[in-house]
């Protein structure tokens, strides 16, 4: 998504207000609009995760799940689904797809978090990853996961979503 791509304001309880701005603009004005967070767990209960490049301005080096912000018209399965294509190349399928969790409280910059789980058995070799987003993925454990946290090499951005599994 560029900062010239257009996001719906909404509201703590998560209603459209009406107002369009372009992605850039929430930062700066403090507005609350949506995104999505995408974890993806494989039938050995492993979890995919995503090393972010040193150039990302938010949490660069630091491993995260998929996700980003909804676009205005987008719905947040759509924007998962899509974000989860964009970063990684992986296709899911709205059956593979649980909403999991919605954060009542907005991240940093004013984004109120939708978490989705999806269930995807893909081997890491056939994935596109997008370089400009993307330097590694893997699968955890989530004894793994819990040792990455403690080393602060995750995200704490995505951390409140870990209680739901």
């Amino acid at each position: 998504m560029s900062e010239t791509e257009l996001v719906d304001e909404i509201t703590l309880s998560r209603q459209k207000t009406g107002k369009v701005l372009p992605r850039g603009e929430f930062f700066k004005q403090k507005k609350h609009f949506l995104c999505v967070n995408v974890w993806i767990k494989n039938s050995d209960n492993l979890y995919l995760m995503q090393k972010r490049v040193m150039s990302k301005k938010v949490d660069p080096g630091l491993w995260s799940v998929c996700g980003g912000v909804v676009e205005s018209g987008e719905t947040s399965l759509k924007a998962a689904l899509r974000e989860t294509e964009e970063e990684i190349g992986l296709r899911l399928s709205i059956e593979d797809m649980c909403l999991l969790y919605q954060n009542p409280e907005p991240d940093p910059w004013g984004g109120m978090v939708d978490v989705w789980l999806a269930k995807a058995d893909v081997e890491i070799e056939n994935l596109q990853i997008q370089p400009r987003e993307v330097e590694e993925v893997r699968w955890f454990s989530l004894p793994e996961l819990h040792d990455f946290i403690r080393l602060g090499k995750v995200s704490p951005h995505i951390l409140f979503a870990l209680s739901k599994f």
